[in-house]
């Protein structure tokens, strides 16, 4: 498993490659099916599912931006 720390400004620190990461690393990892977990530097608390959703949000944009993502299927992902 993969730790990382999320600091106050936003960056993202993998402890394990001694080295600062970006959303799209952690899209990589889950489209490879890698386990990680996000703490806060702060308080180390567990905000993997705080930073997955703002991954999410990356990766939906860039679909939209490129076409690949209609209406629909944005409404649909809504919906759930």
């Amino acid at each position: 498993m993969e730790h990382l720390i999320k600091y106050a400004n936003r960056k993202i620190y993998s402890k394990d490659h001694s080295k600062y990461v970006n959303l799209d690393y952690l899209e990589d990892l889950v489209n490879i099916g890698a386990a990680f977990e996000v703490r806060s530097k702060e308080d180390n608390t567990d905000i993997t599912q705080k930073t997955l959703t703002q991954v999410l949000k990356n990766v939906l944009t860039k679909r939209v931006k490129n076409g690949t993502m209609s209406t629909n299927a944005i409404k649909q992902a809504i919906k759930g």
